[in-house]
Formats: structure tokens, C-alpha cells, sequence
């Protein structure tokens, strides 16, 4: 037995007049005229440092070739000569690429850094999860442990589909600045997340990888 998610009528109904758009124009400096690296702005988020719109909605493609770029520019092997400072705000750069391509590339770090964002963080006891929800999830949590190798196959793709599902219904609500309503869906969707990486063990366990 699973949770009830918003059918997609419901979800694409919210607000439309509501829609929130966010841009950004370009990749952020990394060099001054003079070749030296230029030290990232403490106001530097991870949307910025890819050139992106603050959105959840993220090609991920796009994403990759951008980090790709920047890993490039910021390669160790072009700070071999450089003086101690510039290695250190180049190692820094790398840093926030890095951490930056790790949050955005998968949906629900990314959600939960877009709630940061926006002022909706997902904190403890910021949300209050329906009773029945959790004991769906308990229930589940009990099917994926007491499953066999042929059971936790299905049980993956059932929990796979739910994320999918969740994933279009927090794209809309973030699209439409339902906030609240996307704070709310990201913690249900995070309870499954970690029963997928609950199944991953079992997957393991019976050798499946």
C-alpha cells in the first residue's frame, strides 16, 4: 500500500499567476585581465557557479558539459607555476564546483537545496507528516526486509515510479511557487529515497550488481 500523491490535474491547476522565474546570464568570472584567478563571491550559489536558472527544472546533460568546462579551466596542471595564492583560490573554485555538481545533478538534493534557497528549508519539525503516510511507509520498509530476490526487483521499480512521480509533481509546484507544497512533497519523497537505498542493500546482498 502506497501514499496518495496529487493527481497531475490537481497539480498543474496550482496558481499558474503564481510562477516564480529565476535567471542567470552567465558563468561567473574565474579570471581577471591579467590571467590571475579571481576569488569566488561569498554570495556564490551552486545555481550561479553553472550559469543556471534557480530552478529544479535542470537539464542534466547540459549540467555535466558545464562542469566538464569548468573542471577544465580549474585542472591542477594549469596552476603549476602559479604563485601560492592563486592555487589556493583555485582549489577553492574547484571546491564549490564540485560540491555544486554533486547537489544539483540528482533531484532530491537538489530540492532541498532549492528550499534552502528560497527560504522553505526542510528542518526538523517543519513539516508534519500525516500519521497514515508513515505507517505506509513502515509498511513498505517491512516488505523490503522481509523480501526475497525476486520481490525486492519489483519492489525497486514500484519505489522508482513513486520517485518519478514526485519528481513532476515538486518540478510543478516549484515552477508555480507553491513553496509549502513543495517542502511538503520533498519530505514524503525523501522517506522514499531512503527505502530505494534500503533496497540497494538487499540488491547487494543477493548479488543483483
Amino acid at each position: 500500500m502506497f501514499p496518495r500523491l496529487l493527481s497531475r490535474n490537481v497539480v498543474f491547476s496550482l496558481g499558474l499567476s503564481k510562477q516564480i522565474r529565476f535567471f542567470c546570464s552567465k558563468l561567473p568570472k574565474l579570471f581577471d585581465g591579467g590571467g590571475k584567478v579571481v576569488k569566488p563571491d561569498k554570495s556564490l550559489d551552486y545555481y550561479s557557479i553553472f550559469g543556471l536558472d534557480k530552478s529544479f527544472n535542470v537539464d542534466t546533460l547540459d549540467l555535466a558539459q558545464t562542469y566538464k568546462q569548468l573542471q577544465r579551466q580549474l585542472h591542477p596542471d594549469k596552476f603549476v607555476k602559479a604563485d601560492a595564492e592563486d592555487m589556493e583560490v583555485s582549489e577553492e573554485w574547484s571546491a564549490l564546483v564540485n560540491d555544486g555538481y554533486k547537489i544539483l545533478k540528482k533531484p532530491l538534493p537538489r530540492a532541498l537545496y532549492l528550499l534552502d534557497i528560497v527560504g522553505f528549508p526542510l528542518e526538523e519539525g517543519s513539516i508534519d507528516i500525516d500519521p497514515e503516510f508513515l505507517g505506509e511507509v513502515m509498511e513498505l520498509n517491512e516488505e523490503v526486509a522481509e523480501a526475497g530476490s525476486s520481490e525486492i526487483k519489483l519492489l525497486a521499480d514500484t519505489v522508482k515510479s513513486k520517485l518519478e512521480e514526485y519528481i513532476e509533481i515538486v518540478d510543478v509546484l516549484f515552477a508555480n511557487g507553491e513553496f509549502e507544497g513543495a517542502r511538503e512533497q520533498v519530505a514524503h519523497m525523501k522517506y522514499y529515497a531512503n527505502v530505494l537505498d534500503k533496497i540497494y542493500e538487499k540488491e547487494t546482498e543477493f548479488g543483483m550488481y
